[in-house]
C-alpha cells in the first residue's frame, strides 16, 4: 500500500486498518476494526507516521482500543530503531485485557527505551505526552531519535 501526502500541509493519512494524524504537536495512530497488527501493518504505520512527521520529533499516542492483537513479528519490528525514529515518548491507549497484557509485558521487559506508559483514558494520555513535546523538552525540530520501542 503506497502512502503519500497529496497536500504538503496534510496532517492525516487514512487506511482501512488505521489512521495517522498530527494534532496539537502529538502524532496519533488509531487502530480500526479489531485490528490484528502484523509486521506488514506495523511497517505501514511507521511509514505513514514518518511521512507525516517529516523530520520532526513528536510524542506518539497509539489508540489501540479497537486493536485485537499484535503478532510476534510485528513486536520485533516495533522494537527496532526504524519504527521508533523521531519519537520522544509513547502513550498506549487500551481498553481490553489482551492489549493490556501485550503492552505491559513489553514495558516490563524494558524493550522500550523511549518513555512509554499505558492509559485507559485519552485525556490522561494526552496530558502525559504534553511533557514530551519539543517546545517543552527543548529539542530542535530536526533531531532524529534512534530510541527503541
Amino acid at each position: 500500500m503506497e502512502m503519500k501526502k497529496t497536500d504538503p500541509k496534510q496532517s492525516v493519512i487514512k487506511t482501512p486498518a488505521f489512521e495517522m494524524r498530527i494534532e496539537n504537536g502529538i502524532s496519533h495512530c488509531t487502530y480500526y476494526n479489531d485490528l490484528i497488527v502484523d509486521v506488514t501493518t506495523a511497517k505501514q504505520m511507521t511509514e505513514a507516521r514518518l511521512l507525516l512527521q517529516e523530520t520532526i520529533v513528536y510524542p506518539v499516542l497509539i489508540d489501540a482500543r479497537q486493536g485485537m492483537y499484535i503478532t510476534n513479528s510485528a513486536r520485533i519490528f516495533l522494537a527496532g530503531s526504524e519504527a521508533n525514529r523521531q519519537v520522544s515518548a509513547m502513550a498506549f491507549l487500551i481498553n481490553h485485557h489482551v492489549m493490556n497484557i501485550l503492552f505491559t509485558t513489553m514495558l516490563r521487559l524494558k524493550i522500550c527505551k523511549t518513555p512509554a506508559k499505558i492509559f485507559t483514558e485519552e485525556q490522561a494520555a494526552l496530558q502525559w505526552l504534553e511533557g514530551y513535546k519539543e517546545s517543552k523538552t527543548g529539542r530542535t525540530g530536526r533531531r532524529v531519535s534512534l530510541l527503541l520501542f
